[in-house]
């Protein structure tokens, strides 16, 4: 890419994500072992005015922006027949974690509860998706205004209040490729809720 702007946010996303990936040396170092080529405009200009062969490219992908990102690049190495899940902690801090199936794709905090929704909203771009949602909430006798209008938000397909302190942190190191030993026990509960959500919906449609 030669937009320095937008390799530094892809870049940054993808790791983020968890998503492996490799910087070329030059234009005889694309695609050397069959890989997907992500370019900008000028960075495919760049190649075809070089008369580089990309052959041995799985596909040559055009993202010019960050919107481009998540509707073009991220349904394309994801697994777009996996659901994803967003489970949320609510404790001191609003802990969440989003999967795709049984991959982390990331864990943050939001200061915000609405912060969650905007997350979910820009989630909803990688279609064709099921986006679940699930909700650590057991010490609270009632839910925030805010997170029963995430439930009600016609994105998430399914979502389930994740109640009884049967949270397992044992679930979490079966998720590919994932160290958590020492992420907060916030982030670990909100990882093991997104994983909950996502069993509990594929048990649903198992019996159906």
């Amino acid at each position: 890419m030669l937009d320095p702007r937008l390799s530094l946010e892809l870049v940054a996303l993808l790791r983020k994500y968890g998503l492996r990936f490799r910087i070329p040396m030059g234009l005889r170092d694309l695609c050397l072992n069959h890989e997907l080529l992500v370019t900008d405009n000028e960075g495919l200009e760049y190649i075809t005015k070089s008369k580089v062969s990309t052959e041995l490219c799985v596909e040559v992908l055009n993202i010019n922006n960050v919107e481009e990102i998540y509707s073009v690049l991220l349904p394309r190495i994801l697994d777009t027949s996996s659901p994803i899940s967003v489970g949320i902690d609510l404790g001191r801090r609003i802990a969440y974690a989003v999967l795709a199936g049984r991959r982390l794709l990331t864990c943050d905090y939001v200061d915000r509860v609405e912060e969650v929704k905007n997350i979910i909203e820009r989630l909803s771009s990688l279609k064709p998706r099921i986006i679940l949602l699930g909700i650590g909430a057991e010490y609270l006798k009632e839910l925030p205004a805010e997170i029963s209008s995430i439930i009600e938000s016609e994105k998430v397909a399914a979502a389930y209040i994740i109640e009884e302190e049967k949270t397992n942190r044992s679930i979490i190191p079966r998720l590919a490729g994932v160290e958590v030993d020492k992420l907060p026990e916030d982030l670990k509960a909100a990882i093991a809720i997104a994983v909950r959500v996502y069993e509990k919906y594929m048990l649903t449609q198992s019996l159906r």
